[in-house]
């Protein structure tokens, strides 16, 4: 083992002066794929979301969990090939091979990881604060639309979704609200056999395209960039592993850059962003049609919640929100035809980078798509209340507004296909999804 570089430690009050802050470094643009944080992706935006005139009736929302650990089985991988990087970059700078900075060298000297087993997959303090922030930007920008006793609150079983949801309606309420677990809705994937097998436990299929890409060009260059700088040859194995120290670093940290980052250049982000972007358009995207059918219970709830919401029966929860994971979320989103491409994702593609399916930018931690549904009075389209109109001659206060539904991703508001505006026109377009036998399609 190579001695500490830098044995001399400043220490205050028994504390390493470092604590759990990061050297300053310059800010670069975060291409993290779908360990980006919220905050680099966020609408900080507070003004009332809806065109002037329309007032929100109902509110259904999916929400990714926030910033969270490695899973456990990732924590025990990367405590061993972190100590080993370690240890390969401080000989290289004690032999005078190393281009590094003394700085990031002295970081990574006094660097240990620090997460075990148990810490597996729960959500970080800075998951907490990306929801906590969202939920007071939505309570914000909806004002008295959204009260503790109009408000439904789902989850998945999952710490991380649970916390999420809590710490999300802190925001928004002030205090936690009531939630219960929902994992039919959260967690479809679970339920259905042909993807466990056919898509999540089948890394031939899943992987095919990022494994070619591993094998490229673009990943040699990244490699001879890191040895150059560093005075290391590190496998791809081992660059993959300091991508995610730099990128979950940089998700603990609120978007500030962990040093880590700084070993590896602004193309090589985004040369780790494009493999993480094949993989996930084939795992939790538009790679096998399974993935789409398994989101059935998904568009049964918001299909069947939009109907009721617009019937004039009364509705007591106007606002629903389910706190889920990506592999639900991304599957939902590629199900309503969100950024598809128009073909599927090739290692060949690259660079692409005009390309739709940007796991950084629609994909981050506590990614959210929200639906509103409005009243707009100056909306010139409107719905016959009686059916003895004749003549199309009928009194004004016989017409109601036309329901119109509004899409929010991260907090913006989008256009959706086809340019659907009315909520009737929403389940007119999506109503195959309710024809979707989910046993049947799932079996094996």
């Amino acid at each position: 083992r190579v001695a500490h570089i830098f044995p001399i430690i400043l220490w205050l009050n028994g504390i390493l002066v470092y604590g759990d802050s990061l050297p300053h470094y310059k800010q670069r643009e975060s291409v993290f794929a779908t360990r980006t944080s919220y905050l680099a992706n966020g609408n900080k935006n507070t003004d009332f979301p809806l065109p002037e005139g329309c007032v929100p009736t109902y509110l259904w929302g999916i929400f990714r969990h926030g910033t969270r650990n490695p899973g456990d089985d990732e924590i025990v991988v990367f405590y061993n090939k972190t100590e080993r990087i370690r240890e390969k970059l401080l000989e290289a700078w004690a032999f005078g091979n190393s281009g590094l900075d003394s700085e990031t060298i002295e970081y990574i000297d006094l660097w240990h990881y620090n997460l075990t087993e148990e810490d597996g997959g729960k959500l970080a303090d800075a998951g907490a604060f990306e929801h906590q922030l969202m939920g007071k930007n939505w309570g914000e920008r909806l004002g008295d639309f959204i009260t503790p006793d109009t408000t439904e609150v789902r989850s998945s079983h999952a710490q991380r979704c649970r916390k999420s949801g809590e710490a999300f309606t802190a925001g928004l309420f002030g205090e936690t609200a009531d939630y219960y677990v929902d994992d039919s809705v959260a967690r479809p994937y679970d339920s259905c056999p042909s993807f466990q097998e056919n898509v999540n436990n089948n890394e031939t299929n899943v992987l095919a395209e990022s494994r070619k890409f591993e094998a490229s060009e673009a990943f040699e260059v990244v490699a001879s960039e890191v040895e150059d700088l560093t005075g290391v040859r590190f496998s791809v194995e081992e660059l993959v592993t300091i991508w995610e120290m730099c990128r979950y670093e940089t998700a603990y940290a609120k978007d500030v850059f962990s040093p880590w980052c700084n070993l590896l250049s602004d193309e090589a982000l985004k040369v780790f962003e494009f493999r993480e972007d094949l993989s996930t358009f084939y795992y939790k995207g538009y790679g096998f049609n399974i993935t789409l059918q398994m989101t059935t219970p998904i568009w049964v709830d918001l299909l069947n919640r939009l109907e009721m919401a617009t019937s004039g029966e009364e509705v007591v929860n106007k606002t629903v929100m389910l706190f889920t994971h990506s592999s639900a979320l991304y599957p939902f989103m590629s199900s309503l035809g969100l950024y598809y491409d128009g073909k599927p994702m090739l290692a060949s593609d690259w660079p692409f980078t005009d390309r739709l399916w940007k796991t950084t930018e629609i994909g981050a931690f506590a990614t959210s798509l929200v639906f509103i549904v409005a009243d707009c009075q100056d909306d010139q389209a409107v719905a016959l209340t009686q059916e003895n109109a004749e003549n199309a001659k009928i009194e004004i206060e016989n017409l109601v507004p036309r329901p119109r539904i509004f899409l929010f991703h991260h907090e913006d508001l989008i256009t959706m296909p086809g340019n659907i505006q009315y909520v009737d026109e929403f389940l007119d377009h999506y109503a195959h999804k309710l024809d979707v036998d989910f046993e049947q399609v799932c079996a094996l």
